[in-house]
């Protein structure tokens, strides 16, 4: 029996430049049928600025659970290829510029909720450079952890990000 939900309609509830809501009809391998509501949206890259000591974290206010949080930087963009999108929002947000740029893999946002999907990336051999913040990043700042440093924020709950939390388990298992 195959996994495949088969869509029987598929209608746009609510779309902006970053995002769509989708309303799918859908009919399960069972034969079951009923309705999925989803949010599409384009890739993302999350980069790791690691200078063979410290990571760079950014520290930026989260309107939609109304705090700062920190996390590594990314995003989505204009780039057509999700390393060079990578390099660039790591220059935007923290100013570096990457010497070496290592693909650490896949990740899915929300699977349940959203279809976006991402790549996970170390960058090294970092160059100082200058931040360009866009306007939704206002208040947007960097600082560095050691590994140890790193571990007490996120056993402190101090980093929760989901994305970042899997981006640095993936370069953990590389390492």
């Amino acid at each position: 029996m195959s996994e495949r939900w088969e869509t029987l309609s598929s209608r746009i509830v609510y779309e902006t430049p970053w995002m769509r809501v989708r309303e799918d009809r859908l009919r399960q391998p069972s034969g079951a049928s009923g309705m999925f509501s989803y949010i599409d949206k384009g890739p993302f890259a999350i980069v790791i600025p690691y200078d063979g000591e410290r990571v760079h974290l950014v520290h930026q206010y989260r309107y939609p659970v109304g705090c700062r949080t920190w996390e590594l930087p990314g995003g989505r963009g204009e780039a057509s290829d999700l390393p060079s999108m990578a390099a660039l929002e790591l220059a935007e947000e923290t100013g570096f510029i990457a010497g070496r740029l290592t693909d650490l893999g896949p990740i899915y946002l929300a699977p349940g909720t959203t279809s976006q999907l991402g790549r996970a990336f170390l960058a090294e051999d970092l160059q100082p450079g200058r931040q360009s913040l866009e306007a939704t990043e206002e208040g947007l700042s960097v600082a560095a952890f050691t590994i140890t440093q790193l571990e007490q924020l996120i056993q402190t709950e101090q980093l929760r990000d989901a994305t970042s939390l899997a981006a640095l388990m993936l370069w953990r298992l590389a390492r």
